[in-house]
């Protein structure tokens, strides 16, 4: 799937859940994009560095995003995450 861009990169836990349907990460998790794009409603995606998924955000507030991770929506893992993990 095409995403637009720029789309903002988390790194997040992808085993992580809250609430059943909803994940979260931390903005000191923003790897690539702007933190003022991230706003409820805007596509992002997250990555673990060996996958990565299209994101919906669903709330914000002072330690980071909340989304809904769209597991049938596979994106290709950002090159700039796949260099830092072999850094």
């Amino acid at each position: 799937m095409a995403m637009r861009e720029p789309v903002a990169v988390f790194f997040a836990d992808l085993n992580l859940s809250v609430d059943e349907w909803q994940s979260g990460t931390t903005w000191t998790e923003l790897f690539s994009g702007d933190r003022n794009a991230v706003v409820p409603g805007s596509p992002i995606v997250v990555t673990d560095d060996d996958d990565a998924f299209e994101a919906t955000v669903t709330e914000l507030n002072s330690v980071g995003p909340r989304m809904v991770v769209h597991w049938d929506r596979a994106v290709p893992v950002p090159e700039k995450a796949q260099q830092a993990a072999l850094a």
